[in-house]
């Protein structure tokens, strides 16, 4: 926008410039000419008069010695012919018979009584000639050629143009500087709000925009941060909703779980199996009410990022749920490509939840007797394992963290579907609350990752988490 701004102010005033002095310097060059030109009929007026005087009277006038004075005083060129066409007073004295075929033609056209006036070039540069025929009493008694110089007129002329050139240049450079201030001055507050409404657009939901430039800019500089004050409020008050929602829910979920164990202990068995019916449907409803909770947190403001060690969390988290995995007859093993500490850029307790969303769906999907694959990716000669380029220090913009399964995996429509809230694969219930990849899809997200869901070859599931990586010290 700023060039554009500034390319139109330039041509603006280099259209007003080419409108203003292209006539100017045309109407002075033809002032300058006219004016050369009306010299030179009154000089050749003058120069009749005497000629005819002279042709008349011979031994009283001599119009050599006439040429010649004129030509010293004036610096142009006379010629006198008589009726005859006979040169009396040649242009050139070193040259009598000079003139060329313009001059013969001239002054043929004039011993018929007509007049020239015409430019033309000689060997000293440009003269403008004027020729017009001497008459006395007794009819035509020759003819008068006055040739005056053009050269120190058009030196005036090119001088002028290049004055009205030079200030041209001179205007639009002081344009170009004016509209260069006054499109930064427009294109401020524009890239100020295009920014703002980035930021916003990705989450950041503190984004404002200062309020700057003109008038009407302002007013939709205040307009966007009205609207992102009220969308702030608005996020805010679902996410406090959720909260409350969920923290309110858990103590009578809590008491009817108890209240339904203890009916169980004392109502017969064929009872007993509607209790524990409902006792399973008590647990997924906890369980969502923990991931609507989980939820609410993810979306909320959070700490600032710091470095973590990727690779002790990850043993960690195994290590926890090696326990349930041993009991569902699935091999839980971790796979780190590095001897180097892994570390990422993320804010404490993050990483823990992600891997726990996705290490309890790798269980509940791996089927007895397999494994299930937890393994870290670092760079290598310049690019990561993850297909992720190093920086220019050497170290790596991302870290990939995979967590594969031997389960029967989903289908391309499902894997872009996984991560909606409360969607779960199949098409009967699994006892899930369907919110634990939307949490990791929003933790990620808000720790400046990624998480994609893949099918690698085999069967199976493989969940890659990608982090950025802590610049190396």
């Amino acid at each position: 926008m700023k060039r554009r701004l500034l390319l139109s102010y330039v041509a603006l005033t280099a259209l007003i410039l080419v409108l203003l002095e292209v006539p100017l310097a045309g109407l002075y060059a033809r002032r300058e000419r006219d004016s050369l030109t009306a010299v030179a009929r009154r000089d050749a007026a003058v120069l009749a008069v005497v000629a005819g005087e002279s042709l008349e009277h011979p031994k009283e006038h001599d119009l050599q010695t006439l040429a010649v004075r004129y030509r010293a005083e004036t610096g142009a060129e006379v010629a006198v012919t008589d009726a005859a066409g006979r040169t009396l007073v040649a242009l050139d004295p070193g040259d009598p018979g000079g003139g060329g075929p313009d001059f013969e033609t001239a002054v043929a056209a004039a011993r018929l009584g007509h007049s020239h006036v015409g430019a033309h070039a000689d060997d000293d540069g440009p003269e403008t000639a004027v020729v017009i025929p001497v008459r006395g009493s007794s009819g035509l008694l020759g003819v008068v050629v006055v040739a005056v110089s053009a050269r120190p007129t058009e030196a005036r002329i090119h001088r002028v143009w290049l004055a009205l050139a030079g200030f041209a240049v001179f205007l639009l450079g002081v344009a170009a500087l004016l509209g260069l201030w006054l499109a930064r001055g427009l294109s401020r507050p524009l890239l100020a709000l295009e920014t703002a409404s980035g930021r916003l657009g990705d989450g950041d939901l503190s984004a404002r925009v200062p309020l700057d430039g003109p008038a009407e800019l302002k007013a939709l500089a205040s307009q966007f941060n009205r609207t992102a004050d009220r969308l702030g409020e608005l996020v805010a008050a679902q996410q406090q909703f959720v909260a409350d929602a969920s923290h309110q829910l858990r103590t009578p979920l809590t008491a009817l779980r108890l209240r339904l164990e203890n009916l169980a202990a004392e109502l017969p068995d064929a009872v007993g199996g509607q209790l524990e019916d409902a006792q399973g449907e008590v647990e997924r409803l906890t369980r969502l009410v923990d991931g609507l909770l989980a939820l609410s947190r993810a979306q909320a403001t959070m700490p600032p990022p710091s470095a973590v060690d990727i690779t002790d969390v990850v043993v960690e988290r195994c290590a926890a749920w090696a326990a349930l995995a041993d009991e569902q007859d699935v091999e839980l093993t971790v796979s780190v490509r590095t001897t180097d500490a892994v570390q990422a850029t993320v804010v404490p307790g993050h990483l823990e939840q992600i891997l726990d969303n996705l290490l309890a769906n790798a269980v509940e999907a791996s089927p007895p007797g397999h494994g299930i694959e937890v393994g870290i990716e670092v760079g290598n000669e310049g690019r990561s394992d993850a297909g992720v380029e190093a920086r220019v220090d050497g170290s790596y913009a991302l870290v990939a963290v995979h967590v594969r399964d031997h389960g029967p995996g989903l289908s391309d429509r499902d894997r872009q579907r996984a991560f909606d809230r409360f969607w779960q694969g199949g098409t009967s219930p699994t006892g899930t609350s369907g919110l634990g990849l939307a949490i990791v899809r929003q933790l990620a997200t808000a720790n400046g990752g990624t998480i994609t869901l893949e099918a690698p070859g085999g069967g199976g599931l493989d969940a890659v988490l990608c982090l950025p990586a802590a610049a190396r010290p």
